[in-house]
């Protein structure tokens, strides 16, 4: 689910990189880093919130909407499913001009997404979506005229996690429709954290993008791209947390785990609880790193990727760094693995296998090799350590 009072945003510029899907079968989208405001709202979701404040990165693409076609920019999120915009109104950047665009066409009023504070409201409306590449005819939004000082939502998730009690065609399931993709799934790449720049393919894997074998493991949710986390070990091998079901969310900056493994990972890398703050803090970047398993499927995540400048979020007079973990009693005990994971992580989503693909993300990498998803993922084996292993899975 998004949650966002970034300071810093990362923007996927659209990348044209397939000609029309019918003859590549694919579309890809690249990043690039840029700035913004901190903001002070908390976000409640159908399924779970987490605070604001702890939040301080977003990957944003930008895509038109209309025609004639309006560049637009939205916050890209695997833990929600719905696109909605600004309009002029809202006094927003990037903005969409309803009135000058001919296709542009209101559903109803009912557009309503709640927060703990505050919310946001408008149209469902209709109109061509263009991202990528793909142009979508007819495709339902939300329409936003007020200002909520936080960005628009590219939503990529579950139908079911739609803010409306009919359901409709988003956008993933939209390129497949409309016959851009054959399947819907979506490969994630967001790269290191300084790197600032990555990519999103929708109906491909890119083998280039991650190290090691692509292992598959099933989703556990109906309604969030869940999975199971076996267990969590530091560099000795030693556990620093047992099995947990996590939510793998593009649009959460940080992660939130269980407070015994927190503390756990906390007292291992030598950070210290502010409870004024809610934050485990650093005097330095960790030397040591944290592997997660996902039976069997390592992702092995950097002390780079473990501590965040304190001043990101606001911090002064204290320790120089915050740890990119908190413990989850601060997300409604949902545990996120958010982007503070996700960048050490090739994550392929297959909504229509109801299955994540995981591998370690080989970061700075320049060169490509993109296979199409057909069926099930190209170049993917079941995860070793699953009880029940997935058969019929596609080879290379």
């Amino acid at each position: 689910m998004f949650f966002q009072a970034p300071v810093a945003i990362l923007t996927l510029a659209t990348l044209c990189a397939a000609a029309p899907a019918n003859h590549k079968g694919y579309l890809s989208a690249k990043t690039k880093l840029h700035h913004v405001s901190h903001g002070n709202f908390t976000k409640r979701s159908s399924s779970y919130e987490t605070p604001l404040g702890n939040d301080i990165f977003a990957y944003v693409i930008s895509f038109e909407v209309g025609t004639p076609p309006q560049p637009i920019e939205a916050a890209i999120d695997t833990g929600s499913a719905d696109l909605w915009i600004y309009t002029t109104e809202s006094g927003q950047t990037f903005p969409f001009d309803t009135s000058s665009s001919s296709t542009y066409q209101v559903l109803n009023d009912d557009f309503q997404i709640n927060y703990v504070s505050g919310s946001a409201s408008g149209d469902w409306a209709i109109d061509t979506v263009n991202v990528a590449g793909a142009s979508l005819t007819n495709q339902q939004f939300g329409s936003v005229s007020v200002n909520q000082n936080m960005g628009c939502v590219f939503g990529i998730g579950y139908q079911a996690t739609e803010y409306t009690d009919t359901k409709y065609t988003n956008i993933p399931q939209n390129l497949v429709d409309q016959g851009y993709t054959a399947h819907n799934a979506y490969s994630l790449y967001l790269d290191d954290i300084d790197a600032g720049e990555g990519a999103i393919l929708f109906g491909a894997v890119d083998s280039d993008k991650y190290s090691g074998q692509l292992y598959t493991v099933p989703i556990t949710s109906s309604s969030s791209l869940q999975v199971t986390v076996s267990g969590v070990t530091g560099d000795n091998g030693d556990s620093l947390g047992g099995e947990v079901t996590a939510v793998l969310d593009s649009g959460t900056s940080l992660t939130y785990l269980p407070q015994d493994t927190a503390d756990s990972i906390a007292n291992y890398l030598g950070a210290t609880f502010d409870s004024s703050l809610g934050a485990y803090l650093l005097s330095d970047v960790p030397t040591s790193s944290i592997t997660y398993s996902f039976s069997g499927a390592l992702v092995t995540v950097p002390g780079s990727e473990l501590a965040i400048p304190s001043s990101d979020f606001g911090f002064s007079n204290t320790q120089p760094y915050t740890l990119s973990i908190f413990p989850n009693s601060e997300s409604a005990d949902i545990t996120l693995l958010g982007q503070s994971f996700l960048r050490s992580a090739y994550v392929v989503y297959d909504l229509d296998s109801n299955q994540i693909s995981i591998a370690q993300s080989s970061w700075n990498s320049d060169s490509s090799n993109i296979h199409v998803i057909t069926d099930s993922v190209p170049g993917a084996v079941s995860a070793p350590g699953l009880k029940n292993p997935i058969n019929h899975l596609h080879h290379q």
